[in-house]
């Protein structure tokens, strides 16, 4: 008898004597089964009600993978439901109690920065302002183009005259 460590192996002992009944009881054999003389009408029945646990969790995990699937077949459309109501709730209510209420968090305030943190954002963006040579509104309003003075034409050559 199989161990109860190892119910894969259970399983294709009982499906082996499935196999065997079919093959071998038939016209009328039978084999001392409890004490008892049982032929395939006596034992299949036993064997199919021993296998069915295996089989119902062979159908439930066929089942679960098919539902796992479509779960994940509809979970983009259910993100884009979540956020389309979350930013309709939003948009009526403000971020309130009414918000809260339907399960959605407020945006978490940011934190106040430090003097230091404050100058280090400051130079971060003056230091990227200058490798980029970006300019803002009032510098580019300062900026004219120079359009250099024309030149004096060239002196055209005298044309001979025709004959």
């Amino acid at each position: 008898m199989a161990g109860p460590h190892n119910p894969h192996l259970s399983e294709r002992k009982l499906l082996a004597i499935i196999r065997g009944i079919n093959a071998v009881l038939v016209n009328g054999k039978t084999i001392p089964y409890k004490g008892t003389p049982s032929d395939a009408s006596v034992l299949l029945p036993i064997v199919t009600q021993a296998l069915a646990p295996y089989v119902n969790v062979h159908d439930l995990r066929s089942a679960l993978r098919v539902a796992m699937q479509e779960k994940r077949a509809a979970d983009p459309a259910s993100r884009q439901l979540v956020h389309d109501t979350k930013v309709a709730v939003e948009c009526q209510f403000g971020s309130g109690t009414e918000f809260e209420q339907f399960g959605f968090k407020p945006r978490k305030k940011p934190a106040p920065l430090t003097p230091e943190k404050k100058q280090l954002k400051v130079d971060r963006l003056r230091a990227t302002r200058s490798a980029r040579h970006v300019m803002g509104k009032r510098q580019k309003a300062r900026i004219k183009g120079q359009v250099p003075p024309p030149t004096s034409p060239p002196p055209e050559a005298e044309k001979p005259q025709g004959p």
